[in-house]
This record gives structure tokens, sequence and C-alpha cells, in this order.
């Protein structure tokens, strides 16, 4: 009971602490200025990326065995695909950091197949040694050979830390992949722009499912957050010729006022 109240004192006290740096702007730039006086490239911070990767280095064996909150959408689309096509899809993920999802679809299916990433420039630079995917900086440079198509596009929490999300979200329905899934989604009417605060040790792989010792543990990170319209995604994606298939209330991801989060699974229709 005492080690209880304290784990909930301490919960509280993190939310008030993150609960400072909570401002709204009125626009990008103005958003990422005040983040960045206090994380320097926001999520192309090289202390926050580096802690990132020794994370994922150190954490390698578990991460296959290891369920976060985005697997779940991504299990069903790979599953809707492995049931329609008796293959395994090729998988391009946005923010898809090293690619931790992958390690877990591979040990669970027992199969290698083709699963890249589109990260920051900095996460590229550190991932250059990792065999298991291909990373890239942008979706452009995924496609670089006209030649490449990937079946599922997949995006976990990623979207709203766009400059112009709206502008990534065009883009990947343009790609024409059979299946585009966005889960961890930050959705709202009022299609605000958040700094959005978190300490650095819930950052890394499996969303904070997976301890790592840190000493600077309740260093604070800041980062710009727009809240997505759910109609404008819905309308981008029925001009692209998808149809909204799964969709489901998500459990993490939402920021700002009055926002909410949902996980969707977009199939093209022939």
């Amino acid at each position: 009971m005492i080690n209880f109240s304290i784990n909930l004192f301490n919960a509280l006290l993190d939310k008030i602490i993150l609960l400072r740096y909570k401002k709204k702007f009125k626009n990008y730039q103005s958003a990422k200025e005040y983040c960045e006086k206090h994380t320097n490239k926001s999520y192309d911070n090289e202390e926050l990326n580096n802690f990132r990767f020794e994370k994922f280095k150190n954490n390698k064996d578990l991460i296959p065995y290891t369920f976060n909150n985005s697997l779940f959408a991504l299990l069903e689309s790979v599953s809707l695909f492995l049931n329609n096509n008796k293959e395994f899809p090729k998988i391009l993920d946005i923010g898809g950091m090293f690619a931790e999802n992958k390690l877990y679809l591979e040990k669970l299916f027992n199969l290698n197949f083709t699963y890249d990433v589109v990260e920051t420039k900095n996460i590229c630079e550190l991932a250059k040694d990792l065999d298991h995917s291909n990373f890239y900086e942008n979706i452009k440079k995924a496609y670089l050979n006209p030649k490449k198509h990937y079946d599922l596009i997949f995006s976990s929490g990623s979207i709203q830390y766009f400059e112009k999300p709206y502008d990534i979200i065009n883009e990947i329905f343009s790609k024409r992949a059979d299946y585009v899934v966005f889960t961890r989604t930050n959705f709202s009417d009022d299609e605000g722009i958040y700094a959005a605060a978190s300490f650095l040790a819930g950052h890394g792989s499996s969303e904070g499912h997976l301890k790592y010792k840190i000493n600077s543990n309740k260093k604070i990170v800041l980062v710009p957050n727009t809240q997505i319209k759910e109609d404008k995604m819905l309308n981008i994606a029925k001009n692209n010729n998808y149809k909204l298939l799964r969709y489901f209330n998500g459990i993490t991801g939402n920021h700002g006022n009055n926002s909410y989060t949902k996980d969707l699974i977009f199939k093209l229709q022939n």
C-alpha cells in the first residue's frame, strides 16, 4: 500500500512538472522556436537519439518479445494482407526509429522480409550499420528507385510531429500502397499546435514498455506537436481512392486541448 501511494504521488508529480511546459502556439514556427530553446533540433536532438540508440542496443534481445501500443494495428493489417495475398507485405514505417517492430514481426512469423524506415537525419546516421532494415531521411528517398513498391505504409505517433503533417499524409496516400495504417495519431477539431513535453527516460524502444537506466531520468524533451483533424485525413484518403477498413480508439498519442487518439487502417480500392 505504501509503495502504491508513493508511485501514485510520483506519477502526479511528473504530470505537474510536464504541465509547466504545455503551451499552445499560433503556428508551427513559433512552437519550434520555443521547443528548440530547450531541446536543440527537437526530435533530431543528438542526446535524445543517442539515448534511444543505446536503449535499442541494450534491449535488442528483449524487443522481439515485447508488445507495444502500436503493434495491434500493425498486426491486424499484416494479417489482412497475408489473408488476401498469401505472402508477407513489404513495409515502410514512417518514424519507426531503429525498426524495432521488424524484429518483433520477424521473430513472431519466423521469416525475413522488407521493413524499411523513414526517420530523422540523426537516427539514420546512428542506424547506418544496422542490417535488418534500410533507413531513409524522407519518403522520396525511400522511393528513389522507380521500381520500389511497399505493400503497407505504417506510421505510429509520428505524423503530428511533422511541420506540414497534411503534406506528409498526402504523400503517403499518393504512393498507393495496398494498406496505409496510422496509430497513436493526435486528433482534434481544434488543430492546435503545442509544445509536447516528455521525460527523456520514456523515449526509445517499445514506447516505455522496456526500461533502461539513465542518469538524467527527469530530463525533459520538448517538441512541436500538431493536432490533426480527422475529417481532413479521411478526405485525403478518399481522394486517393482509399477506404477506411478498420478503426478503434487508441491508447496513447493524444496531446493538447480537446484531443483524442485513434488507430486507422485504410485499404486501397481497385
